[in-house]
């Protein structure tokens, strides 16, 4: 608990704590020892997360300091909407029939993603100040610059779920024999500069958006890839899809001309190229007998195919226009499967997509119809199973015929009577999915159902859960 505040300051007839994130203002006056929560002095302590608070030790003390607004001053900072066209300027109103005053000074003034500007300004009251817990939130509201939060009088900022950016930053009071003024002031709380610093990380990747796309082109794995309008701009965090895969190739020990890749939602093509060029820059492309990318956008295509004419002249990668739904059609025969499906509801994309995603890059490569965000990893995983002759069924399987499974040991000699009663070679499937960390438990119970066996979750670069990897067994 004594990590959750600081006492900065004490005497007979107050005390300025600095409150930290995690102790709620009722749990900070009982470890205090105070008899009453309503000896707190500091205007909205139980909306502020962190800041200074005064608390008064007595009623007697209280009703000194309240009597009159020069006996205790306080200095907040807040973080607005919008931009001041003024650096300092007073706003004067009446709250609880009294008339109320509030200085505001501009200290800087950023970028926004989604409301194009945030300003920190600095706030001090009047001589005239009357303890109004809502007087700086009323004020900003009324002049069409909300401080950021989710209590009355504020708006709420996207991507940011701090109940209110405003904070105590300076406390100046006055003892009762007058013979004393004491000072106690902090630094503006991290919180606040986290959200002015995502805030202009957002703005500057949607400039970035909109310059890749003015560029046409983006680096993906070292690679350089065309792109436009028609696809997602490649990001870092797939990267990790594509080591996972070549890892599994380089380990095999499968002989030549043996993995017949498919690469569902192919887009630009990144993902599916990045790993035979991997593949070929480190000695191993003869493991890979063939490659094929499907996308239900004819644009996309036009942009993958592009790109393999430009970066991999000498191997013949096929692109066909097909959705997941109609894998199933394809008669391909794949063993290794890739894929970075759409995720996302459209309520999800609202809350937590960055500008540039809504703005620049195309909906069908990120939303899924509906409210059923596992849709495609659905479709993908049941599908390449019904399209693959080699696979004599596919069915959900209950939890001890997976284990069992997870401990066959698949050999190449190993074989089956296909669908057509020839004698084909028994295989595992490999399927790599990229997948957001909050859906990797349900996706891996998904793939259990259907009866993939060998389910591994890999991290990306950041430490983030980004892919699954499995196999089906016949």
């Amino acid at each position: 608990m004594n990590k959750q505040y600081v006492i900065k300051y004490q005497d007979e007839q107050i005390i300025v704590v600095e409150k930290l994130a995690g102790i709620g203002i009722y749990d900070l006056v009982n470890v205090l020892g105070l008899k009453h929560q309503f000896l707190v002095l500091t205007p909205c302590p139980k909306a502020m997360r962190e800041g200074l608070v005064a608390f008064a030790k007595t009623k007697e003390s209280l009703q000194y300091f309240k009597k009159s607004g020069n006996r205790v001053r306080f200095t907040f900072v807040g973080l607005c909407i919008g931009k001041f066209d003024k650096s300092e300027f007073t706003i004067n109103d009446t709250l609880s029939g009294r008339e109320a005053v509030t200085k505001v000074k501009v200290l800087n003034t950023s970028r926004s993603n989604s409301v194009g500007y945030v300003t920190l300004v600095e706030l001090t009251c009047g001589d005239n100040f009357i303890f109004c817990s809502q007087q700086f939130r009323r004020h900003l509201y009324g002049v069409g610059h909300p401080i950021i939060g989710k209590v009355s009088c504020t708006k709420k900022l996207k991507n940011h779920k701090n109940k209110l950016a405003l904070s105590c930053v300076k406390i100046w009071c006055q003892s009762i024999d007058n013979n004393c003024t004491n000072m106690v002031d902090v630094q503006v709380p991290r919180f606040i500069t986290y959200i002015i610093e995502k805030e202009t990380e957002y703005f500057d990747k949607r400039k970035m958006s909109s310059s890749i796309y003015d560029n046409k082109q983006q680096t993906f794995l070292d690679y350089v890839f065309f792109v436009n309008k028609y696809c997602l701009i490649p990001k870092t965090s797939s990267e990790t899809i594509v080591n996972v895969a070549y890892d599994l190739i380089k380990s095999s020990d499968h002989g030549d001309n043996h993995f017949k890749i498919l690469d569902c939602g192919t887009g630009c093509g990144c993902l599916l190229l990045s790993l035979l060029l991997k593949s070929k820059d480190n000695n191993c492309i003869n493991k890979i007998k063939s490659s094929i990318g499907i996308d239900v956008s004819e644009g996309a295509l036009e942009v993958a195919k592009r790109n393999a004419e430009n970066l991999l002249p000498e191997l013949d990668v096929t692109f066909l226009n097909l959705s997941f739904e109609h894998i199933t059609g394809l008669n391909y025969n794949s063993n290794f499967v890739i894929c970075n499906p759409p995720y996302l509801t459209s309520t999800m994309a609202k809350k937590t997509l960055d500008y540039d995603m809504l703005k620049y890059q195309p909906e069908m490569s990120y939303l899924v119809p509906g409210t059923d965000d596992l849709l495609f990893y659905k479709q993908v995983a049941t599908n390449i199973l019904k399209g693959n002759s080699r696979i004599k069924h596919y069915a959900a399987i209950d939890y001890e015929k997976q284990k069992n499974m997870k401990r066959r040991k698949i050999q190449n000699r190993d074989t089956i009577k296909g669908c057509s009663n020839s004698i084909v070679t028994l295989v595992p499937l490999h399927l790599i999915l990229e997948v957001p960390h909050y859906l990797v438990a349900r996706c891996s119970k998904m793939l259990l159902e259907v009866g993939y066996a060998e389910i591994k979750v890999h991290k990306d670069k950041f430490g983030f859960d980004r892919c699954l990897s499995c196999m089906y067994l016949p």
